[in-house]
């Protein structure tokens, strides 16, 4: 799941669901997680979205198709401006 993180550095931040995407069947924890960061890179490149802060999380859906973010398996962070990801030094 992709999220933009909305209002950032304020109160009243949240994040707004941006894309969504089922793993490949059979995959495995280590390959789904080595394959968040270049997907979430890959739809920001698509044009589609703003410059800002963004989370991709591995999440796992229940029986009824909902998941928690803050139950997840994996969360990489992006910094997307200009059309180019910003990379935190350090």
């Amino acid at each position: 799941m992709l999220s933009e993180v909305r209002n950032p550095g304020r109160t009243w931040q949240w994040c707004e669901t941006v894309a969504t995407e089922a793993v490949e069947p059979g995959a495995t924890v280590e390959e789904s997680v080595a394959g968040l960061r270049p997907w979430a890179s890959r739809l920001l490149r698509g044009g589609e979205h703003r410059d800002g802060f963004y989370h991709a999380f591995l999440v796992e859906a229940d029986e009824d198709g909902e998941f928690d973010t803050y139950h997840s398996t994996h969360v990489e962070d992006l910094v997307w401006f200009y059309d180019s990801e910003y990379v935190l030094a350090g």
